[in-house]
């Protein structure tokens, strides 16, 4: 199982939507993360309304943005091919990590700190209810195997199932 993957995919990349959060990004400071250049593309869809975008066609990185009261905000982030999205390639920061500095890496790390802790606290509580579950699936797997030989036994047949602690085992 890729860990990475599991994770990132569970981050929102609608966080950082300029609609979508009450503390937008600046596009100075996420910008200033970036360890590739990028260039400002001027005639886009939207660029007579205040949206900008920012490319590096070699390795496949969008940068919207869009001003806000005068000042200039991170919109989304498209890169490559979004292995976990067939239909477009719009990614949360974390999938651009290899071309984000250590203090971008950082940032980001705290800016989603709240949904990270979230997803960790989701999944123990599915661990926990999975082991719920096996002793549950346990327990009526031995009742039936309990049975299975009393209906063998009153039958006077030698077939006995043996019980096994399937718990044990996982």
């Amino acid at each position: 199982m890729n860990y990475k993957k599991e994770l990132y995919d569970k981050l929102d990349s609608d966080k950082i939507q300029i609609t979508q959060n009450s503390d937008p990004i600046r596009m100075e400071l996420f910008m200033s993360f970036l360890k590739v250049p990028v260039v400002k593309i001027k005639d886009h869809l939207g660029s007579c309304t205040g949206w900008t975008r920012y490319e590096n066609e070699e390795i496949g990185l969008v940068i919207m943005g869009g001003h806000v009261r005068g000042v200039e905000y991170l919109d989304s982030i498209q890169y490559k091919k979004n292995p976990s999205n067939n239909y477009n390639n719009y990614v949360n920061p974390f999938f651009i990590f290899d071309i984000l500095t250590n203090d971008g890496r950082k940032f980001f790390a705290n800016y989603y700190e709240t949904d990270i802790l979230k997803i960790i606290s989701d999944t123990k509580s599915a661990l926990e209810a999975a082991k719920k579950n096996v002793i549950t699936l346990n327990d009526l797997y031995n009742g039936i195997v309990q049975e299975t030989n009393e209906i063998f036994k009153s039958h006077l047949t030698n077939d006995v199932y043996e019980k096994k602690e399937l718990y044990d085992s996982i």
